[in-house]
């Protein structure tokens, strides 16, 4: 996968098959939501990250923060870095469910 670059959060999504965990990254220039397979050392270094998938995602134009909300609603909460703006997509689908300015 490639323009993977200036990640500005990142948030847990849980564990997948063959002990990898999933990650979800909030790009800061280009409105992408990578997610990623991460391998840990037993001291909590990682041993390897791929990339799985990026969602093009509305709104910004810079991201800052991200934060999921669980298998059940399966969405992330994103925040801009330049307005009090938090705005929720699915992780399904990449659409916009919700726009808060705060």
């Amino acid at each position: 996968m490639s323009g993977i670059r200036e990640l500005s959060g990142v948030t847990y999504l849980g564990p997948q098959a063959g002990g990898l965990e999933r990650v979800a990254a909030i790009q800061d220039e280009n409105r992408r939501i990578v997610l990623f397979d991460v391998s840990f050392a037993a001291n909590g270094t990682i041993n390897s990250a791929t990339a799985v998938s990026a969602l093009t995602i509305t709104g910004g134009p810079d991201f800052e923060g991200i934060a999921y909300t669980g298998p059940v609603r399966n969405s992330v909460f994103v925040s801009e870095e330049n307005s009090p703006r938090v705005r929720e997509f699915k992780l399904s689908s990449g659409s916009q469910l919700q726009s808060v300015l705060l």
